[in-house]
């Protein structure tokens, strides 16, 4: 039976500063895409001849994505903070 070694803490923490940059990078992407998203559900919104029904479900669609802006951000956020030196 082998016994399974245990990283050190240095291996560790850089285990969990390359996870958190991964994390980062994968947040700024899909902010960029959210940005995208609720552009055109503006321009939507907001174009002429639009139904009140589709003026509705653009201003739904670009709430949904700007909450899931603010998520990124704050996934950026802990991010920076975590990357810190304490």
């Amino acid at each position: 039976m082998s016994r399974q070694v245990l990283p050190t803490r240095d291996e560790h923490e850089a285990t969990e500063l390359a996870a958190g940059r991964g994390m980062a990078s994968v947040a700024h992407d899909l902010n960029d895409q959210l940005t995208v998203i609720c552009g055109f559900a503006s321009l939507g919104g907001s174009a002429s001849g639009a139904s009140e029904q589709s003026n509705g479900y653009f201003a739904l669609i670009d709430t949904a994505g700007q909450r899931a802006a603010l998520l990124t951000r704050e996934l950026i956020a802990l991010e920076h903070a975590r990357s810190k030196p304490s």
